[in-house]
């Protein structure tokens, strides 16, 4: 493959990134624009090798990729997929789902339910069938959503850059990546039957459907419109901030299932090892209860 992926190539895929969210009209404002700039390219960068994953932000700002993995995926997917894998880490950097995780301003979202609760304890308000979620932390459910909108994000862009190509080359581009972003059924193997879902995601499959819920279920816009505010506005406070006691505990409830989900994923996929049988993670029995829960109507 002809490709070099290299630090060069990347901050030149920091540009296309920074343009492609100003044509889509996911960020128009132009300080916010520059401001993502800096940040992306003050990004440390380094090739890792003998990796699960494709790329990643590591919690200390590096942005780590493994060479061999990408082009064994463009390889089968076609030649979108390494603006797929760089736009999606990108979006980590600059969606506040992912800051509220890391770094010196970090929100403590379990404290901050709580206080809407009356500073009850969030394991004293648990109810029967919900007892899995003792010691659950809802940070990993809003890693879902970080991840939900990092996808998208990335998928957007691509689709508005491969369709651009199409018509500037005068014929229609077929490539895999554009097909594997429609809707589509897709069955988990992760909980235990495994679950039936639908997704338009070509990444994190089993986060679409929990995260589409959730912003049906505790924000009631629309998910592009929830996608714009995950990385133009400090979302997560906001939303816990207008909650009442009931909202509060209903979405912390869903976040700790939410995060369920994502720590099954992520030991599927062997980005964590889960060791203890008594950890609700390793029974896949809990995550089709997870499932079932988050996305009940």
């Amino acid at each position: 493959m002809n490709l070099d992926i290299n630090n060069d190539f990347i901050h030149k895929k920091i540009d296309e990134y920074i343009m492609g969210l100003y044509k889509t009209g996911l960020v128009t404002d132009r300080n916010l624009l520059n401001e993502y700039s800096k940040q992306l390219h003050g990004l440390r960068i380094r090739e890792i090798f003998d990796a699960p994953g494709d790329a990643r932000i590591t919690p200390n700002g590096f942005l780590e990729y493994c060479k061999e993995n990408i082009y064994l995926q463009m390889m089968r997917n076609g030649e979108y997929y390494i603006d797929e894998v760089l736009f999606h880490e990108f979006s980590h950097v600059i969606n506040s789902f992912h800051k509220s995780l890391r770094g010196p301003n970090s929100f403590m979202i379990e404290e901050a339910i709580e206080e809407k609760m009356d500073n009850f304890t969030t394991a004293d308000l648990l109810r029967e069938e919900d007892k899995i979620l003792y010691n659950q932390d809802p940070c990993f459910g809003v890693i879902l959503l970080d991840e939900f909108v990092a996808q998208s994000v990335a998928q957007e862009l691509v689709i508005a850059k491969y369709n651009e190509f199409s018509k500037v080359n005068q014929r229609r581009y077929t490539k895999n990546g554009l097909n594997a972003y429609q809707e589509r059924p897709y069955t988990t193997r992760i909980s235990e039957p495994p679950y039936a879902l639908t997704t338009s995601l070509g990444d994190y499959q089993e986060f679409d459907l929990p995260a589409r819920r959730f912003i049906d279920k505790h924000l009631h816009i629309s998910y592009r419109e929830f996608v714009k505010r995950a990385i133009n506005y400090d979302l997560l406070r906001n939303m816990i901030s207008n909650l009442d006691y009931e909202e509060a505990e209903e979405m912390y409830n869903d976040l700790c299932y939410m995060g369920l989900i994502d720590q099954a994923l992520a030991n599927h996929r062997g980005f964590i090892k889960v060791t203890d049988p008594k950890d609700p993670v390793s029974n896949p029995k809990n995550i089709y209860k997870a499932f079932e829960r988050v996305l009940k109507k």
